[in-house]
């Protein structure tokens, strides 16, 4: 039964997966075009604040995959209409309540230290937790129509939804609102892509009723635990494991909005921002390896992270022999003192890139003890670092360096699981 119930969901992704990733290619692009888009708007002192804002987003929401994967195997699994509706409804409510919470607390710290970070005003952190709310909706809502094979809808929902971001985001920019503007852009290019969703969802429902919207007020309960009682392992560590490498591959953007002026703050963002082309060019290739990883294809999920390594490292000599064309041709902020820290962010983004890959893959394949343990030697790590090499190489270097190595224990730890044959939980 389990293994008849594997191959399904194995079939259910794949099929029409190829589309999709082109269309996740796209949107990828479209997210990355955002950043030298809005620079050409702004002066130097915003664009580092809303670099740093919208990383921060952009990074925490590449955590949402998890609530993906969840979605696609409760729309894969859950044949009855009515219990996936259900299901769906649990892991919206659930995830939400989460996100709140996380939210709140993150707002209170960055509202607290707003001075130390350099951040203008209130209204831009609310507008950045308002964005991550609506996200969770969003990815469940693309991941329910994954896991219904309407793979094609999915990629152009998520292709519009960046396009839409981005166009919302100039247009409050434009009109004068500045960082809180180009926030709520990003808010109402998701909320209306959600609202097409739903359409889309409701359309081909048999009841047509709205899949993820509640009938009535529904609040966070024990029920919606028991209701992904079969996810809820693989969910937690998922979770902690996303929320790691997505602060992770931010470290150095948090760090630069600490210990710089706005301004130079400002001018490390156009080599963060280089830097996380990497991120966004190999993240097509993350979500082609998820599939094979269900199926435990420990041979085509090595493929995807080669690909990756490689596409990251002729980026990284890219970047790291032409920084100034890149800096200031596509970004459009000269990068002054910081640009020789382009090679060590490339690197970092690199290895960033890579382990993201083998984490991701690892959790479908099931590792979690494996993992748990990695990612506690990589924060170690990367703590330890930061403590030894900030005297000398100052914070945002030793940022840098503790991404590299926490990086590196994360892709030590869990690649030999890709060389294994051995299926475990």
């Amino acid at each position: 039964m389990k293994s008849s119930i594997a191959r399904r969901l194995i079939k259910r992704i794949a099929t029409g997966a190829l589309i999709f990733y082109v269309f996740s290619g796209v949107s990828s692009l479209l997210n990355y075009a955002f950043y030298p888009v809005i620079s050409r708007f702004v002066g130097v002192d915003e664009y580092g604040e809303i670099q740093f804002l919208v990383s921060m987003f952009t990074q925490l929401a590449v955590g949402f995959v998890v609530l993906n994967i969840l979605a696609i195997i409760i729309g894969t699994e859950l044949k009855n209409e009515a219990e996936q509706k259900k299901a769906l409804r649990s892991l919206n409510i659930v995830a939400s309540s989460a996100s709140a919470l996380i939210v709140i607390i993150g707002a209170a710290i960055l509202i607290i230290q707003r001075e130390n970070l350099g951040i203008s005003t209130n209204s831009a952190v609310v507008a950045l937790g308002l964005s991550l709310l609506i996200n969770v909706p969003f990815t469940i809502a693309v991941g329910k129509l994954q896991g219904n094979n309407k793979f094609v809808a999915s990629g152009v929902v998520s292709m519009l939804g960046a396009l839409l971001k981005l166009i919302f985001s100039v247009l409050f920019v434009m009109l004068g609102y500045g960082v809180t503007g180009a926030l709520f852009g990003i808010f109402a290019g998701m909320t209306v892509s959600l609202i097409i969703i739903e359409i889309i969802n409701a359309t081909s429902s048999k009841d047509s009723k709205l899949s993820l919207l509640p009938e009535k007020l529904q609040l966070f309960s024990r029920h919606h635990f028991a209701q992904l009682v079969f996810i809820r392992n693989r969910a937690a560590v998922a979770l902690i494991a996303i929320t790691v490498i997505t602060l992770l591959s931010a470290a150095d953007s948090i760090t630069s909005r600490v210990v710089l002026s706005s301004v130079d703050a400002g001018h490390y963002a156009s080599v963060a921002t280089i830097a996380k082309i990497i991120l966004a060019a190999t993240s097509p290739l993350m979500w082609l390896a998820l599939p094979p990883a269900l199926q435990h294809n420990n041979k085509l999920i090595l493929k995807y992270v080669i690909a990756a390594l490689g596409v990251s490292v002729i980026a990284t000599l890219c970047f790291t022999f032409a920084p100034l064309f890149f800096t200031q041709t596509i970004v459009g902020v000269d990068p002054k003192q910081f640009v020789n820290l382009v090679p060590i962010a490339s690197i970092g983004m690199t290895l960033c890139a890579t382990a993201f890959i083998v984490l991701t893959a690892t959790i479908c394949m099931g590792y979690l003890r494996t993992i748990s343990a990695t990612l506690c030697l990589a924060v170690a790590s990367y703590f330890i670092t930061i403590a030894i090499t900030s005297p000398t190489l100052g914070p945002l270097v030793a940022a840098l360096v503790g991404q590299i190595i926490a990086s590196t224990c994360i892709i030590a730890g869990l690649l030999p699981k890709l060389f294994s044959t051995k299926t475990t939980s």
